[in-house]
């Protein structure tokens, strides 16, 4: 496939005839979509790289360092020499944790931070679904979704998780000036009335996770039965009452039980699917 017809593909660019020799592409096996998801996140992650290397990084740290110098007269501490050489540590004095974007590397990577680290938050800040990823194959999309993004950020110390987009029209809008031209909202609103919804794989993630963790949940331990395709986290909710949310992406159903303090319940999970549970401990 023409690397040029890709690149104006994943910025909205090319004809519908053009569109769609890059969908039967990526059709035709599974290493032409992932050579898509991979032009994808060189485009946008380098033009954010770029930004970022614009960025007066000399009067950011002469700035750093004046905050630095007045929190030290504030504190009127006697003897206290700031060492530059050890900008990490002093750092984390202002900062309150790290934010993390699925766009490389490994969600494991988070439990390396939060070991280095465990005082500070983790939060899981940006993904995103489009063209590139197959994002409205539901099923597919639900399952990766809900491993790489929500059960596997919370099960590795995330404080929270973010989506983008939230909302999008069904001709992949709004946009500015180079942002996203073939990205999928978590709904997506059909512009020809403004009441037609399409529900996306990270409506669900964010349906599952938010009908039973309420405001200022807590993870808490989870243990026992373990098979390959099935992940799972439980929480505790401020009112009291205990959630489990769980990921059965195998070709069969799993009967499960959940045993917590004088409350157990058997339920059978359906094959590719996830399943929320809430329930009073007493």
């Amino acid at each position: 496939m023409d690397e040029t017809i890709l690149l104006n593909y994943l910025q909205g660019e090319c004809n519908d005839e053009e569109a769609a020799r890059v969908e039967t592409w990526c059709e035709e096996e599974p290493g032409n979509r992932k050579t898509l998801e991979q032009l994808y996140y060189t485009l946008f992650v380098g033009e954010r790289i770029a930004v970022m290397n614009a960025i007066d990084t000399e009067a950011s740290l002469d700035k750093f360092k004046s905050a630095i110098r007045e929190k030290e007269k504030k504190t009127k501490r006697k003897n206290i020499s700031i060492r530059w050489g050890r900008y990490a540590t002093v750092a984390a004095a202002f900062l309150t944790g790290a934010a993390y974007h699925n766009y490389g590397g490994r969600r494991e990577e988070l439990n390396t931070i939060q070991q280095k680290r465990p005082d500070k938050e983790l939060i899981f800040t940006e993904t995103s679904i489009g063209m590139w990823n197959d994002g409205r194959n539901l099923e597919k999309r639900l399952m990766e979704d809900m491993e790489e993004t929500a059960l596997g950020t919370v099960n590795n110390w995330c404080k929270a998780v973010i989506v983008w987009n939230l909302m999008l029209d069904n001709e992949r809008g709004p946009n500015r000036e180079g942002g996203c031209q073939t990205c999928y909202g978590a709904v997506d609103i059909d512009r020809s009335d403004y009441k037609t919804i399409t529900r996306n794989s990270h409506y669900y993630i964010i349906g599952h996770l938010s009908s039973v963790v309420k405001p200022g949940a807590v993870r808490i331990g989870s243990k026992g039965y373990t098979a390959d395709g099935i992940m799972y986290s439980a929480f505790e909710n401020l009112d009291g009452t205990e959630a489990l949310v769980l990921l059965n992406n195998t070709d069969e159903a799993k009967n499960i039980t959940v045993n917590s303090g004088e409350r157990s319940f058997t339920y059978e999970v359906p094959a590719k699917a996830v399943a929320s549970f809430r329930w009073n401990l007493y």
